[in-house]
């Protein structure tokens, strides 16, 4: 990941986006991250993530199946499945592991 910021920053300002990027995540100056897409578009997901959603991705970071995330939830698998694949969607992720891997990176959850 990185960050962008602009020229003129401040040296507190300047340490805390370092801290931040070393975390893995993402900075971008406002006035600048407009000139960035690529900036913008990691650092958000494609859609707003629901309550529910954040639930199943914080279970998926730990690890667990769709079965015992639904046991988990009180839902059934179906509606695991749907909620999965609403979150590959939304984070623009290929697999479980890369959805957790940037909620991660957005912020989203905290392993």
């Amino acid at each position: 990941m990185g960050g962008v910021l602009s020229r003129d920053v401040d040296a507190e300002t300047l340490v805390s986006t370092l801290n931040t990027v070393a975390r893995g995540l993402v900075v971008a100056d406002p006035g600048l991250s407009a000139r960035v897409p690529a900036i913008r578009e990691q650092s958000a997901p494609q859609a707003e993530v629901t309550p529910r959603e954040l639930q199943v991705l914080g279970l998926m970071a730990e690890g667990m199946p769709n079965k015992t995330i639904a046991a988990r939830l009180g839902i059934s698998e179906h509606t695991v499945k749907f909620h999965v694949n609403a979150l590959l969607n939304k984070l623009g992720a290929h697999s479980r592991t890369e959805a957790v891997t940037r909620a991660t990176r957005m912020g989203l959850i905290a392993l």
